[in-house]
């Protein structure tokens, strides 16, 4: 969370990987902990 809070210029974070690892549940909590902590104001996913 601390390179969300702290951006270094970056303004896409990819995360890929084999499917069924987790990459789109990992997506959706750190979603609902930047609604919380109100760090953004969109998130978009490509597929």
């Amino acid at each position: 969370m601390r390179n969300v809070e702290e951006p270094a210029g970056v303004s896409f974070i990819f995360v890929y990987g084999p499917s069924g690892i987790g990459k789109t549940t990992m997506r959706l909590r750190v979603e609902k902990n930047l609604r919380e902590y109100r760090l953004f104001s969109s998130m978009g996913q490509a597929v």
